[in-house]
């Protein structure tokens, strides 16, 4: 078995090899620093045959394409629309929306998730029908101003025209 020497500095794709760290199952390991900053542990093998990045090449060539199983359920659909009637000059809602400068904080669908999901879910528990809410009509979709509705709360928080 011929052992190959390689150097601290030798670069695969976006990575560059930092140090020779360990063997796992025989296979030499080599800590490696990725073009955006991060370090993995990678076999010279994959470095050889397959791996090129830390996975933040394959996530830039699939961003356009990417979607996740959430985008069929009723939560995703209800940032969709209410992101939509804010953003969407297009949209048969915008001008009582964004055509009133009523913005929408969530511009990425997991800021949403986070700041809104636990509540969503306490309140789907006890209620059939659900919907987006804003505490003040004439404010944001933003944490601070929205809850979760039911029909007759929602109903009775419309502006009047």
């Amino acid at each position: 078995m011929k052992i190959v020497v390689i150097d601290n500095g030798t670069k695969y794709g976006k990575l560059t090899i930092i140090r020779e760290v360990k063997q796992i199952w025989f296979k030499r390991m080599f800590e490696c620093e990725c073009l955006c900053w991060r370090i993995k542990d990678i076999s010279i093998d994959s470095l050889r045959n397959w791996t090129k990045s830390c996975w933040c090449l394959v996530i830039e060539k699939n961003k356009e394409k990417r979607t996740h199983w959430e985008t069929k359920t009723k939560f995703y659909g209800i940032w969709r629309w209410s992101r939509e009637r804010c953003n969407n000059t297009n949209s048969k809602d915008y001008k009582n929306y964004g055509g009133r400068w009523i913005r929408h904080h969530w511009d990425r669908y997991e800021d949403f998730n986070r700041d809104m999901y636990e509540s969503y879910l306490e309140h789907t528990k006890n209620n059939d029908y659900t919907s987006l809410d804003r505490i003040d009509v004439d404010w944001h979709y933003c944490k601070e101003n929205c809850r979760w509705a039911d029909r007759i709360t929602q109903q009775n928080n419309r502006r009047t025209i």
